[in-house]
């Protein structure tokens, strides 16, 4: 490839799959996320905390070890919120606190899409097929799906 431009196009149209990017080498993925059981028994425990924002690691204890970077992706169906980060050590605060949408979900009031895809940190789509907070706690977390894209 000779030109930025070119290197973007590959990347548009290998991207569900996976590929190098041909200039840094990086892996360039979209990743079709399920909403899984950690993630949603993290939201029916947001229903119970203290309003307003709670640190991911009250949100999860219990639930998960590895589950609190899942718990984040909860915002791209809009069930949660982000407290700003005022430390620039700091990637980001920690602190989230459960949206009316999310509280929704955790009542099994709505159905959502089951799976949102997702390119460098942004909603891309939603799909069409819906779940619920029951269903939704019968899912674990799988590596293979995830990578697989399926």
């Amino acid at each position: 490839m000779k030109t930025i431009e070119q290197a973007k196009i590959y990347i548009r149209e290998n991207f569900d799959k996976g590929v190098d990017c041909p200039c840094c080498g990086q892996l360039v993925k979209k990743y079709k996320r399920k909403l899984n059981s950690a993630m949603a028994r993290g939201l029916l425990k947001m229903t119970s905390l203290p309003s307003g924002f709670n640190h991911v690691s009250d949100i999860m204890k219990d639930i998960s070890q590895t589950g609190s970077n899942d718990f984040s992706k909860l915002k791209y169906w809009g069930f949660i919120e982000q407290a700003k980060n005022n430390d620039p050590t700091k990637k980001n605060s920690g602190y989230w606190k459960i949206k009316k949408q999310g509280i929704l979900f955790a009542k099994n009031e709505i159905n959502v899409p089951k799976y949102a895809e997702i390119y460098n940190t942004k909603l891309i789509s939603f799909s069409a097929e819906q779940t619920n907070i029951i269903d939704s706690l019968g899912n674990k977390f799988n590596y293979s799906e995830l990578m697989s894209n399926k």
